[in-house]
């Protein structure tokens, strides 16, 4: 009789764990492959502040000096005034690749009055004569008017000069340069200064001349007589000509694009006053 029942127990504990082991976990749900629930988006945000802005597009640069440009399109939802100089967080989809779209620019500090107005002859206030700038490399230069491919989009722009416009000497086609202007750049625009940031080396380097700022062993930055500052790349290959130090005037011979994260090619003290 003992056995019996045993045996019965043996055979009862078989089938619980055969059961069970048919049975599906709780891990392993049953899922509808036609809907598998809620897509969460991927998305980020960057800080940073207006450094150039045209028609489409919007460049911001982060407090480490890193710029990032976005196209601006009619779905992009804007809070607030994003002016030249302005502090903005800048929200897109995804993993950051120059141009992409921005799905919302939140303005979290206006720039002041004086960062949106550069020195130069005094223009009406109304919204359509604002002076902003554009930055790229001169593909023409005539008496008129000078031609400029914007490194924001690429595009060219064709800005026109007057007796007002000031502009530098040494500029020629290659230059880097740049543009403030009057108007909307897309329906003709007027230029009230044109400064030169770097010279054309050859097909690959600019040389840039300008005053250091701060200096490591990995990077450089300088103010150029545009008075912005443009940080530079350092590596093993970086000719450093004599000992130098914040507050010397330099000439940095470099690759890249100059708002974008060149790289120094050759740093030398500049023996002459900035142009």
């Amino acid at each position: 009789m003992k056995k019996l029942i045993s045996l019965s127990l043996i055979i009862c504990l078989a089938l619980a764990i055969g059961l069970s082991a048919c049975a599906k976990t709780p891990t392993e749900p049953d899922l509808d492959p036609m809907n598998p629930g809620p897509q969460i988006p991927d998305t980020a945000t960057v800080t940073g502040v207006v450094i150039e802005a045209s028609e489409g597009a919007v460049s911001v640069q982060a407090p480490d000096g890193t710029t990032y440009i976005f196209t601006v399109g009619s779905e992009t939802k804007i809070d607030g005034k994003d002016d030249l100089g302005s502090t903005v967080e800048v929200k897109y989809s995804g993993n950051y690749v120059e141009k992409t779209n921005a799905i919302e620019i939140k303005v979290v500090k206006e720039a002041a009055p004086e960062t949106t107005t550069a020195p130069g002859p005094e223009i009406p206030a109304d919204k359509e004569h604002v002076i902003k700038y554009i930055t790229g490399t001169i593909i023409g230069d005539t008496m008129h008017n000078v031609q400029v491919k914007a490194r924001m989009n690429g595009e060219t722009y064709t800005i026109l000069k007057n007796d007002k416009t000031v502009s530098d000497e040494n500029i020629v086609v290659g230059s880097v340069v740049r543009v403030w202007h009057t108007g909307n750049i897309k329906d003709g625009v007027m230029a009230t200064k044109v400064i030169l940031i770097a010279d054309p080396v050859d097909a690959e380097k600019h040389l840039l001349i300008g005053t250091i700022v701060d200096s490591t062993t990995n990077s450089i930055i300088v103010t150029a007589k545009d008075g912005f500052n443009y940080t530079f790349k350092k590596t093993d290959k970086t000719e450093v000509t004599a000992s130098i130090s914040i507050g010397d005037k330099v000439s940095i011979t470099y690759t890249g694009d100059v708002t974008d994260g060149p790289t120094a090619v050759k740093i030398a003290a500049d023996l002459v006053a900035v142009r």
